[in-house]
């Protein structure tokens, strides 16, 4: 274990003790050392049952934050750029309709004048 992982590890220890996460579980891995699960807390406070390694979670909007780490990742390691089109990855997104203008009922479409690149993708 790393001095990163078990800082990691100590500050959801003191999240849950604090009363600040219920629960907690993390999957590390890293290439040529073994996966290691991070099983903390509790998945039913009031009832106390703990978290266990296949405790399913409501994260809602959480993932955003996730998805946006994995893609900066990728845009980091150079697997594509912020101009390319997202066609690359979505191929169903190439030949894109949009409203005739910003009034147009929904039915009123022309072909897009260019794709959409990643850097139009939205930030929220």
């Amino acid at each position: 274990m790393t001095t990163a992982d078990l800082a990691l590890e100590t500050t959801f220890h003191d999240d849950v003790a604090r009363g600040e996460l219920a629960g907690f579980v993390a999957l590390a891995s890293r290439p040529g050392q073994p996966a290691r699960n991070v099983v903390i807390g509790r998945r039913d406070v009031d009832r106390d049952l703990a978290v266990t390694r296949d405790t399913i979670f409501r994260i809602a909007s959480a993932t955003k934050p996730i998805t946006t780490v994995a893609a900066l990742t990728l845009l980091d390691e150079g697997r594509f750029g912020l101009d390319e089109s997202i066609a690359s990855v979505a191929p169903e997104l190439e030949h894109l309709r949009v409203r005739e203008h910003p009034e147009a009922p929904p039915e009123r479409t022309v072909p897009g004048e260019r794709a959409i690149a990643f850097r139009d993708l939205p930030n929220r």
